[in-house]
Order: C-alpha cells, then structure tokens, then sequence
C-alpha cells in the first residue's frame, strides 16, 4: 500500500514487485488509501456490536451478571477497542457518525447503557 494520486508507481523490494492493495492493516488499524479510517471504524463497530451481544445475554434479569461485573466487562471488552488508536482525528471519527450505515441506532456506549439499565435490582 502506498499513499500517492499515481496509480502507475512500481515499487520493488529486492527485485519482486511490491502489491498495491486498497486497504492494510497494522498493528490492529486498518489503513486504507485515502486515510479515511472509514474500513477500521466499520470493522471496530462490528467486533463492538458483538460483544455488547455477549453483554446483553449475560445482563438478563433472572440470572444475569450484576451491574459492577457488566461494568468491568464492558471496560474491557468495548471501551479497549474504542480507546485503542484514539489518535485518529475527531474530524475522521465525526464524519463517519455522520455517514453511519444505521443512523437509527445509537452509539455503542448508550446501547450498553440500555442493557445495564434494562437489569432490574434484586431484592435480598
């Protein structure tokens, strides 16, 4: 992968021809030509989505996990992800929100809420 508006540069490393993909990954980001993050933030919501699944199971009412275990499970889980490569500009992040292939849903950490909040408390 390079980043260049000509599409007819021919890199070599040790006489083989180097591949020009449209997105790489590295070290857990996925780049993709033109910068955007777009490929990353598609992927980071999808491996969110489904461990705020795995959450919702273990929040049910009758036998579900207590409120701090869901808390430390969503901090470790979730929040890592997202904190994870924070360095990408807010311009990137916003831009994707606003182009969001389900913009009736809500961010991921009010989702979590709803699922923390849906947990009733048991009387002892």
């Amino acid at each position: 992968m390079h980043f260049c508006r000509l599409l007819k540069v021919h890199l070599l490393l040790n006489g083989t021809q180097i591949p020009v993909v449209e997105q790489a990954k590295f070290l857990g980001l996925i780049f993709d030509r033109k910068l955007t993050f777009l490929p990353h933030l598609r992927y980071l919501r999808q491996k969110c989505m489904k461990a705020l699944n795995v959450l919702q199971v273990l929040a049910h009412a009758k036998w579900g996990s207590d409120e701090a275990t869901l808390l430390h499970l969503y901090r470790s889980l979730i929040r890592s992800k997202l904190e994870y490569g924070l360095w990408l500009s807010e311009k990137v992040i916003f831009s994707y929100a606003a182009s969001d292939p389900e913009p009736g849903s809500p961010p991921l950490h009010g989702r979590f809420s709803q699922i923390a909040s849906q947990k009733p408390v048991m009387d002892k």
